[in-house]
């Protein structure tokens, strides 16, 4: 009994720890996302194409 409760603290930090690093990892990766590391600006593009407005769709 005495070594399966150990297990169950041990499972139970390396799941906070898996959790947090996962974590960090994901704004690891977000920040550089908005500055690249060639020091341009990232355009933010638009969903809609500039060439498909209301006044050239065909209906």
């Amino acid at each position: 009994m005495g070594l399966a409760l150990i297990g169950g603290f041990v499972l139970r930090i390396c799941a906070v720890a898996g959790t947090v690093m996962v974590g960090l990892m994901r704004i690891a990766e977000w920040v550089p996302a908005q500055y690249p590391a060639d020091g341009s600006r990232r355009v933010r593009r638009s969903i809609r194409s500039p060439t498909t407005t209301s006044s050239t769709r065909l209906s």
